[in-house]
């Protein structure tokens, strides 16, 4: 795997190489370098474990930006 053109940050997205005009890859949120800062996220660094999983999970369902940084969500 390799990490995208954004590099390493708090939304780090790893990337397997191209298979024809598809690719194949993992983003992760990375908590403790507040990819779920407050101004967008509201109070996810507060909740519950189960609960933040819940919360990743419902924007993981709904956004596919294969080749963009994540909006940050205006969920409050």
């Amino acid at each position: 795997m390799e990490v995208d053109q954004a590099g390493f940050g708090p939304w780090a997205r790893l990337h397997c190489t191209a298979e024809g005009t598809r690719r194949h890859g993992v983003q992760f949120a990375i908590l403790s370098w507040n990819a779920c800062e407050t101004r967008a996220w509201g109070p996810a660094d507060q909740l519950e474990p189960a609960e933040l999983a819940r919360l990743l999970g419902t924007y993981a369902t709904r956004v596919h930006i294969p080749r963009a940084p994540p909006p940050s969500p205006a969920w409050s």
